[in-house]
């Protein structure tokens, strides 16, 4: 009963949040989304993610992932898509999927603040 309330939770915060950033532009959006994900990654305390973090973990990747594929260069959104698949595995440990979330950061300069974004 606990992980059905907790998802249906999820889903309408999600909803409300897309529809709240709905103007912000696609890469801003990937990247707060990468910055939940790299946010649950880091609180783990152990070698995977409980039930409650990898459900909000996949949650934050569906977002991405459906952004991601208005990317207009389709070599950048298949890799893309790619690392995201990694990062939700819940079979590669959660170092594993943290360098995952790292080396993106490192590749695609979309991640990083541009000038004159707030």
């Amino acid at each position: 009963a606990m992980p059905a309330a907790m998802a249906i939770a999820f889903s309408l915060s999600a909803y409300w949040s897309m529809r709240r950033y709905r103007y912000t532009p696609i890469y801003r959006k990937i990247r707060g989304g990468l910055r939940v994900v790299h946010v649950i990654f880091n609180r783990s305390t152990g070698p995977t993610l409980d039930w409650f973090d990898q459900g909000y973990l996949l949650l934050e990747v569906n977002k991405m992932r459906v952004l991601a594929k208005k990317f207009p260069d389709k070599e950048l959104q298949t890799w893309f898509l790619e690392d995201l698949h990694q990062v939700e595995d819940a079979g590669l440990t959660s170092e594993q999927r943290l360098h995952t979330v790292e080396r993106m950061y490192r590749i695609y300069g979309f991640l990083k603040e541009q000038e004159g974004e707030g």
